[in-house]
């Protein structure tokens, strides 16, 4: 009966996910309320709250999703021994793509949470220690297993990322060119 119970309670958290994507697209992140959500899943307004204490940390619940997703289609693509490089522009495109698509929960996602990133340390740890894997097996960067190396090509992808919300012109194909220039200068 546990088990039942168990996953009525993730069915309900998954069901909240989807319609809270579908609503924040449709009417944005502002103009969609707890309460639409609720309704639109059939519950009370007391279960959205019982999964997530406020619509922010449902946001952050419906990208996260997102963003577990496109790095799994990357890791698809991601065939033999690739090195660092490679395999940084590959996650990158994937991510760029799925953020682009949703721009605005994009950017609100970082207004809300560029300085409380307690909820997203679990996966961006866990990405930095792939890429680190990655880094020990590249035979171009030997000798180079610094974790630096690593922060650093983070950090260029944090930053074209900004840059991709922030101007509406650049396309992912070009953010993903001046990523790999910018790592180039890391990676030698």
């Amino acid at each position: 009966m546990t088990t039942t119970r168990q996953q009525q309670k993730a069915e309900t958290r998954r069901r909240l996910i989807e319609q809270a994507a579908d609503l924040f697209a449709e009417h944005g992140y502002e103009g969609t309320t707890t309460r639409q959500i609720a309704e639109s899943c059939d519950v009370s307004i007391g279960t959205v709250f019982a999964h997530f204490p406020n619509k922010q940390k449902l946001l952050q619940a419906v990208l996260f999703e997102g963003v577990e997703h496109s790095l799994s289609r990357a890791r698809a693509k991601l065939h033999g021994n690739v090195d660092l490089a490679e395999a940084a522009a590959v996650f990158a495109a994937s991510l760029f793509r799925f953020y682009v698509e949703r721009r605005e929960l994009s950017r609100e996602l970082l207004k809300h949470s560029l300085f409380d990133t307690a909820d997203f340390a679990e996966q961006l740890m866990s990405f930095r220690d792939e890429l680190l894997a990655y880094l020990e097996r590249s035979k171009g960067t030997r000798g180079r297993d610094d974790p630096v190396v690593v922060d650093a090509l983070l950090g260029h992808y944090f930053l074209m990322l900004l840059s991709l919300l922030n101007d509406e012109r650049m396309t992912t194909a070009r953010a993903v060119s001046r990523l790999r220039r910018m790592n180039a200068l890391v990676l030698g």
